[in-house]
């Protein structure tokens, strides 16, 4: 094959590999196969930027295109086993400082993420190098230097154009699950705006400002709610398991201080969901970040609330906003000076910095 025809065969191998990566994430993952279409489209407009570039240019910029997308895929992948979502960029930043450093468990360490992202190019760059070289991949001399900066900037501008109707169309089949422009959001997938959602957050908004306060002669005591996460009641003592598990819970209970449960449902299996739905009293796909929720109610009563959490709460979607903190009053695992971010130890730091009761 000639030195122009190498050209459009690396083209169109780098769409189909996109093409079929894209299909793999549909069919796998239950998302709408209109987003193998919409991905493609994104893909085919950044390789005509690439394609008016001079040679080396354009073998480095490829290389680096589709190690990034390799990159994207992995997380991607990885994001949707565990929580049924695309990653975002927001999620990336906040936990790779944490992850390179330690603070967050990752499996395979400093070695193993050096050797994946830094193999990954490398292997990269040595295929394209293989297939590409001797292609005359520069159109400068073919459509002359006006003609090639013009066909560069509408390709800039079309690429950037379609980005950025994609990151804002989260509800057009084409684009809510679409890999790149789901990683460029800038809010997380956690409170998903809907019609639903809305319409249950006006109706909250009139029920707090009628929720009854300053109820006369009630007596005010703290309040503390503790959560713990994947705590199965088949193994706690205090529900019949046979080994002493939960012997405080247990004594609580039989000497009448503490009401047990006998029949509770979680609204997800991850903890975000249900810790939200723990504080709001509602589904989670009613809950949004203007939810009446419990702290709404205690604030109201002149509380002041704290939350003391073990994981990275802050950098996840949305959290922050629904929690709705005063200025220092979340202590999370991004915080902590002596454990890792998700040993349960760190509540007691934090429990340090809650001043005594009034």
């Amino acid at each position: 094959m000639g030195p122009r025809g190498r050209l459009p065969v690396v083209i169109a191998a780098h769409l189909f590999v996109s093409a079929v990566i894209a299909g793999v994430f549909a069919w796998r993952f239950g998302q709408n196969p209109r987003v193998v279409l919409s991905h493609l489209v994104l893909v085919a407009e950044w390789d005509c930027v690439l394609l008016v570039l001079p040679a080396a240019v354009f073998r480095w910029l490829l290389t680096a295109t589709c190690s990034a997308q390799v990159y994207l895929y992995v997380l991607d992948a990885v994001s949707n086993a565990s929580w049924g979502r695309n990653v975002t960029g927001h999620l990336v930043v906040a936990f790779a400082p944490t992850v390179w450093s330690g603070q967050e468990a990752f499996p395979v360490g400093k070695p193993g993420i050096t050797l994946f992202f830094g193999g990954t190019f490398v292997l990269i760059a040595a295929l394209i190098w293989l297939v590409s070289r001797g292609a005359d991949v520069a159109l400068r001399r073919q459509l002359g230097t006006a003609r090639t900066l013009a066909i560069a900037a509408a390709a800039v501008v079309g690429f950037g154009a379609t980005i950025t109707w994609g990151v804002g169309q989260r509800d057009n089949l084409f684009w809510k699950d679409e890999l790149l422009a789901s990683f460029f959001r800038p809010v997380g997938y956690a409170f998903e705006p809907t019609a639903r959602r809305h319409a249950v957050a006006e109706r909250d908004a009139v029920l707090q400002a009628s929720y009854p306060r300053h109820v006369p002669g009630a007596r005010r005591t703290n309040v503390i709610l503790v959560i713990v996460d994947s705590l199965r009641a088949d193994h706690m003592q205090v529900y019949g398991y046979q080994r002493p598990t939960t012997p405080f819970l247990s004594q609580l209970v039989s000497s009448g201080r503490m009401k047990k449960v006998d029949m509770a449902f979680s609204t997800c299996s991850e903890s975000f969901c249900g810790i939200t739905s723990t504080l709001a009293g509602r589904e989670f796909r009613d809950i949004s970040a203007r939810t009446f929720q419990l702290q709404d109610a205690l604030r109201d009563e002149g509380y002041r609330t704290w939350f003391l959490l073990s994981g990275n709460h802050t950098a996840w979607n949305g959290l922050p906003q629904f929690y709705r903190a005063d200025e220092g009053t979340l202590f999370d695992g991004s915080q902590t000076q002596r454990y890792t971010m998700d040993d349960d130890r760190l509540v007691l730091e934090g429990l340090e910095r809650v001043p005594p009761a009034s």
